[in-house]
Order: C-alpha cells, then structure tokens, then sequence
C-alpha cells in the first residue's frame, strides 16, 4: 500500500506532500535527523478521529490531482472549524480504499519531540613498543551535515524501544551508545544487564567490556556530563536547520575507558581492528599521552577542531576524566 504524507508545515499554510510508501517515509526522515537531507523533521503526533472525505471528491488520475484535492480539503476544514491546526503542525496521511477511493485523515502534532543524543570518546590505554604507557583518543570524521568532513565523537540519536515486556522504553544514553560503538566503529561494547541498563537514565561509571579484534578487556564508560547544544546554524557547527528549529536539544557525553595493559596499541594497528560506518566515514586516531598525563588538554582543541560545536566541549573533561582514572589509581 502506498501513502500520501504531509512531510510537515504550519497551520494554514500550503502542505509539502509527496506519495510514496511508508519505508521510503521513515528512511527520509532518518535522512533529515542525521542531517543528510534538508526538510521538516517529524513531532510526536496525536491522532484526531479520522476525517472522512467522499471517495469522488479524493478520486484522483495523477499525484498532482490527489495533492491539490488534499490541499483544499485541509484548507476548507481549517476555514470552517472543523479541524482546528495544531500548533506544532500536522500530518496528513491518505489511505487507498479498493481500488480508486482514498479517504483523508488529519494529526494533530501538539507536542514537540526533543531530540535526545549521546556522545562518546574511546580512551585506549597500552604500551609504545618500549615499555612505556600510551594513550589514544578514537574519534571520527562525519559523512554528511551538521560537521561534514571534519572531526567527531561516535555517538547517536537515543531511540523508543520495545522492552522483553512489550512495553516502550525510551534507551539510555549509556545504552544507546553500547549500539553506537559497534555500528560507527566496529567496537564492540557489551554489558552485563543491558535490560536493566537501557532503563538506567543517571548512570555513571558503567563496567563494560570491550573488544579489539579477537581479544576483549575490562572497560568503564564514564558520564562526562548532559550539556545544552548550540544554537548556532549548521555552517557554523551548531545544531540549527535553515527554518530555526533544532537537530539535536540534549546530548550526554560518555567517555569508553579501555585498558589493554602491556598490548602495544599504535594507530596503525587500530586501523585493523576498529571500522568506520553508519555516520562515521574514516575513523581517526590521536596520541594524547601527554594531555592524560598532565591532566591538561593542552592543544587538542586546535588539533581536533570538531565540526560540530558542542563536541568541543567534551574534549576538557575526556583529558580530566582519563587522567583521573588512569594516572591518578597508579
């Protein structure tokens, strides 16, 4: 079955419709999150009663038709009073009925969605090949807008889960970036109760354990904090689309503690375990030996410069974080 869907406006405004199925939808959608494709994101619908349309006024020959016979259908029934436009927008969906009859129901968005994400910094802690400590800081460079091209902490969109129990869930950050690991750079983080952890929404110093290739260590990922993100635009490294509304609102940032204990870990050798996907093109691996020593991030910020602006306030308490718990329990 095919649907006509209103990708989003305002009121009384004209609707941006496009038919097409309800895969190719969510996938646009998914497109417009991760900042890949300009247009309306979606909000949390409540949906009215469906409102009935009669099957000759909706009967169409081309898409063209359909869109201007839903367009004056919307617009009459704003007029009259007997839809009232929700204030965050509306979502139109059209349903085939048989063969040439659709019939038209209207949404409601009266809740805006804030966009929840979570940020993570992988810490590996080896050797240099001559007895001494070492530390490097995984980081990757974006595939598409906000940050294009530039560098960023893996990391996602939290999402609404079903639990073993049926019921919706909305992920941790923790979580959420147990997935992230492995789908933006092959790294596999596991937990012990992740049903208990994707619930677990102050959590702190979590025991996981990692893997590099065939060999797993003892990790913790270490909240480093929730933060609001810019309000800058997109250009500049912020989190604003072109219509003023924002990509993400929250994020929490974790930092992945991953001791490997006399392993010589080099950045080329970390090229054969760890792969970049999902959002992440290449995968980039800084030595920050001196800066986890020393507690002082020193040059980071002019080495990393992040493409998205709010990344950059993370890169202070990684070097902190790192310090704290590599230098200081030695």
């Amino acid at each position: 079955m095919r649907y006509l869907i209103a990708t989003g406006f305002m009121g009384k405004l004209e609707p941006e419709l496009g038919v097409n199925t309800v895969e190719a939808y969510t996938a646009r959608n998914e497109a417009i999150l991760r900042g890949e494709v300009k247009g309306f994101r979606l909000f949390t619908p409540i949906l009215e009663q469906p409102i009935p349309a009669e099957p000759e006024e909706l009967w169409v020959a081309n898409y063209q038709t359909l869109t201007s016979k839903v367009s004056e259908k919307y617009r009459q029934m704003c007029d009259d009073g007997s839809f009232v436009p929700g204030m965050f927008g509306d979502f139109i969906q059209v349903y085939q009925i048989g063969f040439n009859n659709f019939a038209m129901q209207v949404s409601r968005k009266a809740f805006h969605k804030p966009a929840l994400a979570a940020d993570l910094a992988v810490v590996i802690r080896g050797e240099n090949g001559e007895g001494h400590t070492k530390y490097i800081l995984v980081t990757g460079t974006r595939k598409a807008d906000p940050g294009k091209g530039k560098p960023a902490w893996l990391g996602g969109f939290t999402n609404i889960s079903t639990a073993e129990d049926g019921t919706e869930v909305l992920d941790s950050f923790a979580y959420t970036l147990l997935h992230e690991g492995v789908e933006e750079a092959g790294l596999r983080i596991e937990h012990s109760t992740p049903e208990a952890l994707q619930r677990d929404y102050n959590a702190d110093n979590v025991d996981v354990t990692a893997h590099l290739g065939d060999e797993q260590y003892a990790g913790v990922m270490m909240n480093l904090g929730m933060i609001q993100t810019s309000d800058l635009p997109f250009a500049e490294g912020g989190e604003r689309y072109p219509d003023g509304s924002k990509r993400v609102h929250i994020t929490n940032g974790y930092a992945c503690m991953i001791n490997t204990g006399s392993r010589q870990v080099a950045e080329d050798n970390l090229e054969e375990l760890l792969k970049a996907g999902d959002d992440i093109g290449i995968l980039q691996f800084h030595d920050i030996t001196h800066a986890v020593k020393s507690g002082d991030p020193q040059g980071l910020h002019e080495i990393l410069q992040f493409g998205i602006e709010h990344h950059n306030h993370f890169i202070s308490p990684v070097v902190k974080t790192s310090h704290e718990y590599f230098e200081c329990e030695e």
